[in-house]
């Protein structure tokens, strides 16, 4: 089995994060703008079995939730004094 990337919170010793390989993790449920201390995460290797030593993810920040843009949908007046779009 190949080397996965796996996640752990602070303090945990079950993963509560794994990649699909050895290069990246996906942490999710944080909040928009959250942000994320150094050592609040720690990563490690594991090949199913046993994991490498742990250390710890840097510091980051949730990036803030993005607003949708705004509708260009073209509108056009009617004689009435509403819009068909």
């Amino acid at each position: 089995m190949a080397n996965k990337l796996v996640i752990f919170k602070k303090g945990e010793d079950k993963p509560a994060f794994t990649g699909a390989d050895d290069k990246s993790a996906t942490i999710t449920g944080l909040a928009a703008g959250t942000a994320v201390a150094a050592g609040d995460y720690q990563g490690a290797l594991t090949d199913g079995t046993n994991y490498s030593d742990k250390v710890d993810v840097p510091a980051f920040n949730v990036p803030a939730a993005q607003t949708p843009p705004a509708s260009t949908e073209a509108t056009t007046p009617t004689g009435d004094g509403t819009t068909a779009g």
